[in-house]
């Protein structure tokens, strides 16, 4: 599987490793479906986590499809960033765009 969980190096080997298998290439259709499983278990993981929110009360009802590919885009984005060089902290960075998003989605209906 793809390290996507480092900073630097590691984030930039694994996002290299996406690049040359889904993006360079073109599309099969093998590899598209292995990474759309890939995304789907992605969208599944957060979309659980926000159905166990909205059971418990601490989330309101509304499209958890949405919110959570809304939270998914914010993610991949992040890993992207972790990849790049920043000459702020990434952790701050990281920790105060997390908080705008959920902040987000745990304050609107959409």
């Amino acid at each position: 599987m793809f390290a996507l969980a480092g900073v630097g190096e590691q984030a930039r080997a694994g996002w290299g490793q996406i690049f040359k298998t889904y993006i360079e290439p073109e599309p099969t259709d093998e590899n598209r479906a292995a990474y759309l499983a890939i995304e789907r278990e992605a969208q599944r993981r957060v979309e659980h986590w926000l159905t166990v929110l909205s059971n418990e009360g601490n989330l309101a009802e509304g499209d958890n499809r949405r919110r959570a590919r809304f939270l998914v885009t914010v993610l991949n984005g992040l890993t992207i960033a972790r990849a790049r060089p920043s000459d702020e902290s990434i952790l701050t960075t990281e920790t105060e765009t997390l908080h705008a998003a959920v902040d987000h989605v745990l304050n609107s209906r959409i």
